[in-house]
């Protein structure tokens, strides 16, 4: 069935919906591969560059909005905070020991090298992994904002304050976009998750005006980018449409049906694809296009699947059955 009349945020449509930006992040590092080959032009040439930012500020969208009614519902204890932290960190120290692993055999392991990617979060040939790190310091600090401050308006306040001085901060040094085109999604979610009506559902005639806003903004955006005219308004609309693809694709989705088996799997497992296809990208492959692509998502995969059977067989081995 290709239409549905869901409610906002229906948990198997926000799971799809998680995995399809997954997979969009996963073309869009893939793209420059691709363009070599074969030069597109716009708009396509525009879309593959920025359906990376955009699915990544989906995803943030969806981690803010989930984190907030979890954190909302759960007492913020011991066990609440390393559980979600395990969930973070167990899939990075999966690839890391790979990564050191082929290191040693190929007799490039460097101790000292290894122990500052260790606690600086990445590994070799990862690049910054900036969107595993910024939603490891988001969590951080929302749990220390929910444990120490019991004003809701406080908290979101100030995690608005927080992500927008980085921000600022981030255009001003120079940082990479990825660091900050798409982070003001996350308090967005946070913000919205507080004061969503359960059970709302949208019109049709409401999921196409926001895809249509959306999709005027990003061509207003692109004829900025293009003209001599990028200064504060360029970096504005670039935020801004972050946000506007987010909620867009949270009305839409209530409106079409994109839930499948294979998204709910990549959705529940995004962060493992994240940093397993980053690995898997950073060995350097020189093939052709197409068997790169099949290569990438199929060790990814492989991956993804060989890391949930280490956990079963962890958690069976020490739940004693």
């Amino acid at each position: 069935m290709i239409f549905q009349n869901h409610v906002l945020f229906d948990k198997n449509d926000c799971y799809s919906l998680r995995g399809v930006c997954m997979i969009l992040i996963m073309c869009h590092h893939l793209y420059p591969n691709l363009m070599d080959l074969y030069p597109f032009h716009f708009p396509l040439d525009a879309i593959l560059v920025d359906i990376g930012y955009l699915a990544s500020g989906t995803f943030l969208f969806l981690s803010g909005y989930g984190l907030h009614k979890s954190l909302d519902k759960n007492e913020i204890t011991k066990k609440y905070v390393i559980s979600h932290i395990k969930k973070l960190i167990l899939p990075f120290l999966f690839i890391f020991l790979i990564d050191m692993f082929r290191n040693i055999i190929s007799g490039t392991f460097n101790i000292t090298f290894t122990a500052l990617n260790l606690v600086t979060l990445t590994f070799t040939n990862a690049g910054t992994l900036w969107f595993f790190k910024i939603i490891f310091c988001l969590y951080i600090i929302l749990f220390i904002l929910h444990k120490y401050i019991s004003s809701a308006i406080a908290r979101t306040i100030i995690l608005w304050t927080i992500t927008c001085s980085f921000v600022v901060i981030a255009i001003n040094t120079d940082l990479q976009p990825c660091w900050w085109n798409s982070l003001l999604c996350f308090p967005l979610g946070y913000t919205i998750s507080q004061y969503f009506i359960a059970n709302k559902t949208v019109s049709v005639r409401y999921a196409i005006l926001m895809g249509g806003v959306f999709v005027t903004c990003w061509i207003i955006m692109y004829l900025f980018h293009i003209s001599p005219m990028t200064g504060l308004l360029f970096y504005f609309f670039k935020i801004l449409i972050a946000m506007l693809f987010s909620i867009a694709a949270i009305s839409i989705i209530s409106k079409i049906n994109i839930t499948t088996k294979a998204g709910n799997f990549v959705g529940k497992n995004s962060l493992c694809f994240y940093l397993f296809h980053v690995f898997t990208l950073g060995l350097g492959f020189h093939i052709v296009w197409w068997q790169l692509v099949l290569l990438i998502f199929g060790i990814t995969v492989a991956l993804t699947f060989t890391y949930n059977t280490v956990e079963h067989l962890k958690d069976k081995l020490f739940d004693g059955n």
